[in-house]
């Protein structure tokens, strides 16, 4: 890996207009409580944090212990550290009680997770009546995406690549989401993955 490439890859994961329009997809309110799964550096984190402003509340969860410290340190400079929060945790056990959660964002996750099914009736669990789900991973093998020939260069196959976003929506469904659904198109330029879904009413 070139000083170039690890400077532009960090530079993705730090901050990237696909974060910021997947935000704009979840489209944070005032006061909700936000649940990042998975939230890595905290793109997504620091700019939900300051649109649900000094009445809502983020948690940030990564099992990374590297990734929670990195976070921890960059909340420090933002001026909605106080809503946001960085705990350990995995989408099969997630620290928060039952139905508190208004919204949920994940990026670049679905192809970690190692149980669809508890990761699928975590989030039923956590969110409110009516709460929002919004999964989405970068398509890094489509030759459109700005990293494709990077993420070939580097695939060694020692980890899941790929989530078929339609057995994603089966899962959440057969978990009690009635509307889970999934698409293929360019989010923030980039061709994504993309699962929506609503929390069941209670």
């Amino acid at each position: 890996m070139t000083p170039a490439e690890l400077l532009a890859a960090a530079g993705h994961f730090w901050s990237s207009d696909v974060n910021r329009a997947a935000v704009d997809l979840l489209d944070p309110r005032p006061g909700e409580h936000v649940l990042d799964l998975a939230a890595g550096l905290g793109p997504a984190s620091v700019e939900v944090a300051r649109r649900v402003g000094p009445t809502g509340r983020v948690t940030a969860v990564d099992p990374s212990r590297f990734m929670r410290s990195a976070l921890r340190t960059r909340r420090l400079w933002q001026r909605a550290r106080p809503v946001l929060e960085v705990r350990a945790g995995a989408a099969e056990d997630l620290p928060l009680v039952r139905q508190s959660v208004d919204a949920t964002l994940s990026l670049n996750a679905m192809h970690h997770l190692p149980d669809l099914e508890g990761a699928a009736g975590e989030l039923a669990r956590v969110l409110v009546s009516g709460g929002r789900l919004l999964l989405i991973d970068e398509d890094f093998d489509h030759p459109d995406h700005s990293f494709h020939e990077f993420a070939q260069d580097h695939d060694h196959g020692d980890g899941p690549q790929f989530v078929d976003p339609d057995h994603m929506t089966g899962v959440l469904t057969a978990a009690g989401f009635p509307d889970a659904a999934a698409d293929h198109r360019p989010i923030g330029g980039e061709p994504a993955y993309i699962v929506t879904a609503t929390a069941p009413r209670r």
